[in-house]
């Protein structure tokens, strides 16, 4: 395989690795938010 044959593979599994670690913090997020409500919910039913 030439190396110009080899940049467009590169940047396809840069492209998946870069997707997959926005999916991975988005999901970590969303968790942190749903902490962080249910937190707050929890503390104004202890008023």
């Amino acid at each position: 395989m030439q190396e110009q044959d080899k940049l467009p593979e590169i940047g396809r599994a840069v492209g998946r690795s870069v997707r997959e670690f926005k999916r991975a913090s988005e999901g970590l997020t969303d968790e942190i938010k749903k902490e962080i409500t249910k937190a707050g919910e929890e503390d104004t039913t202890k008023k």
